[in-house]
């Protein structure tokens, strides 16, 4: 069996310690954009930073309009993610794969003029672009002076399921013990943004 020369060993050496560095250079320098590509419909304006630490603005995600989306790489969970603007602030871990995407340590919470009305939390959420795949203890709350208007007649809060591809809410939970008819007014007047009146 034949073996390179010491010579030859050493560049080879050389080369690939080149090589190494270069690929390190390379990914320590990957553009923001790249993280924006696997976070499933999101669109911003704007992307600064890296791959490892930055931060898009003017970002549509979800439905929602954010001013900002932060991030940093943190392992092994993955990228730190938060997120404000407009209706909704969130922060939680998201790890990108091949085949799927995973959310863990969820914390979010709707405003409705600058007040908190809702909050969502899980602590993993299995999802690819075709819909959701697992989710763990994804819990919704009612906060604030919506919790208060429906204390007692409604459920304000309970769990959100996965299933078949999609999110679903217990019909149960949704379920009001009195109408809404004497409260429609004060919730679409003050609780309820344009978009969401129609449900009522």
């Amino acid at each position: 069996m034949r073996t390179l020369p010491r010579a030859s060993l050493r560049w080879f050496r050389v080369v690939l310690a080149v090589l190494l560095l270069y690929l390190s250079l390379m990914l320590s320098s990957a553009p923001a954009w790249l993280l924006g590509t696997r976070l499933p419909g999101m669109q911003a304006a704007e992307y600064t930073g890296s791959l490892w630490q930055g931060a898009a603005r003017g970002v549509k995600l979800g439905g929602q309009t954010l001013e900002s989306v932060q991030w940093q790489w943190q392992f092994p969970l993955g990228w730190q993610l938060q997120g404000q603007g407009g209706q909704l602030q969130f922060s939680a871990h998201f790890s990108p794969g091949l085949a799927e995407q995973q959310v863990q340590q969820l914390s979010a919470t709707v405003r409705l003029d600058h007040q908190p009305v809702a909050s969502l939390s899980a602590s993993l959420i299995r999802f690819t672009g075709q819909g959701c795949l697992q989710a763990d203890n994804l819990h919704w709350q009612l906060e604030g002076a919506m919790a208060q208007l429906l204390a007692g007649r409604a459920e304000t809060d309970g769990l959100i399921y996965c299933e078949d591809g999609a999110f679903r809410l217990d019909a149960d939970k949704l379920r009001l013990a009195v109408g809404l008819d004497n409260y429609q007014p004060v919730i679409q007047q003050r609780w309820l943004a344009p978009e969401y009146r129609q449900l009522f």
